[in-house]
């Protein structure tokens, strides 16, 4: 009896989480078979996805229909770059043959050119213009290009990076023309943040954390999200508020490794994680200890994401399939069954569990939730075999944000299970205990 209910539980649990991710996204009928690893949007009708081999596609309709588009490479696309409509560039590598190139269009992408390969001997995998003018790019070795002349001459910007010789710049953003950021690393080693004030022409390089960061979103003059991590260390975000004096590294109560960043509304952001099939979710501008995980829909591993308007969003990844293969994935946000007034979103509407932290954990872990209004809350702890191993019951608990720690001294290594149950609501978590 105790099987047939352990087997339940699980079952009840897998359901509940595939419900869950369900309503925020939809796969959408993908025209290749490649995986897919970045997006970018103009505007809510002109939208660029990239990834293995050259894939390349394109809509001019808000993702209603996405064609494929050939823009000469075969490569791996590693970045894009969109001024308007009409001007763009891309990178691509091979680091298999070594094979790269540099693209560049200025007819909506309806014709691709080479353009200029600032260092033949390096590999490039961001790309970022600030004008049809003056743009930049980084790569292998922590070095950063410029050019004034639209790419017709690249100038090697002076990096303070010997430290961090090693590692490649994945990402760069300006939030304006003197002041830029560019984020990268090496997986295991450290991960690095790159800040100009004087228009790319000098760089100072820190390294943050223990894995590479990868990508940048700048919030406003005094407030920059730079998200990573991976498995072993956790999910992280490195934050700064005085352009990159002061870099803050802070864990998040995710697993997983951040491989974007997208807000839907001032305080809903989201990130990706990647191989954990997992959304990272923060209800509160993105705050460290706000974020929680949200399952991928059908088996999808997604890489980027991008939110025009709290009702237009899109993302990339890959499907996993049986015997280890992958094929692309597109992704649309579902804003019409979650319900969005006035594309504001502050707090939840529903009950919410957060994913414990940390996790895994020895010997105690918090445990956060939020109330939609006051009620009652039963907590109830459980092994791998469904046994219960500990409860809470509280009273008229009030409406908004609660945490509770667990201690687990008296119990085994091993997976265990909460249940938050208040009124109609019931959910429950996995959590890990390590000794």
């Amino acid at each position: 009896m105790l099987k047939g209910y352990t087997i339940l539980f699980l079952f009840f649990l897998i359901a509940i989480n595939n419900a869950f991710s369900q309503q925020y996204w939809l796969q959408q009928p993908c025209p290749t078979t490649k995986n897919l690893y970045r997006i970018i949007f103009v505007d809510t009708l002109f939208g660029w996805a990239g990834g293995d081999s050259g894939a390349a596609l394109h809509t001019t309709n808000g993702g209603q229909n996405w064609m494929i588009e050939q823009t000469g490479t075969t490569e791996s696309i590693s970045d894009f770059c969109f001024l308007d409509r009409q001007q763009g560039w891309l990178v691509s590598n091979d680091l298999g043959t070594g094979g790269k190139h540099f693209l560049k269009t200025t007819d909506g992408g309806f014709n691709w050119v080479s353009a200029v390969i600032p260092d033949s001997g390096v590999h490039f995998f961001a790309i970022h213009y600030l004008d049809a003018s003056t743009g930049f790019t980084g790569g292998e070795g922590g070095v950063i290009y410029k050019t004034t002349n639209s790419g017709l001459k690249w100038i090697r910007c002076s990096v303070d990076s010997s430290v961090f010789m090693f590692h490649n710049v994945m990402r760069i953003k300006f939030y304006n023309s003197q002041i830029g950021y560019a984020t990268g690393g090496h997986k295991e080693y450290a991960g690095v943040i790159w800040v100009t004030s004087n228009g790319g022409l000098n760089w100072t390089a820190s390294g943050v954390g223990p894995d590479p960061y990868n990508d940048i979103k700048i919030l406003d003059s005094e407030r920059v999200i730079f998200p990573g991590g991976d498995f072993e260390y956790g999910t992280s975000i490195i934050t700064t508020t005085d352009h990159g004096i002061n870099l803050l590294y802070q864990l998040t109560p995710c697993t997983g490794m951040a491989t974007a960043i997208s807000f839907r509304t001032p305080s809903e952001a989201w990130m990706p994680l990647t191989y954990a099939q997992k959304w990272a979710v923060s209800l509160d501008s993105g705050a460290a200890n706000s974020w929680f995980s949200v399952p991928t829909q059908d088996s999808i591993i997604a890489w980027d994401v991008a939110f025009m308007s709290p009702t237009f969003g899109w993302a990339v990844g890959n499907v996993l399939h049986s015997g280890f293969t992958f094929t692309g994935a597109l992704m649309k946000y579902n804003a019409s069954i979650i319900g969005i007034v006035n594309g504001q979103n502050n707090s939840p509407e529903n009950f919410v569990l957060y994913q414990n932290f940390p996790n895994p954990f020895n010997p105690s872990t918090t445990i956060k939730y939020y109330l939609p209004r006051a009620s009652e809350v039963e907590i109830k702890f459980f092994d791998a075999a469904g046994r219960q191993v500990n409860s809470v019951h509280m009273n008229n608990v009030s409406a908004g944000y609660h945490s509770l720690m667990f201690d687990g001294g008296g119990l085994a290594s091993g997976v265990y299970f909460y249940n938050v149950r208040s009124g109609e609501y019931s959910v429950f978590k996995k959590m890990v205990l390590i000794k």
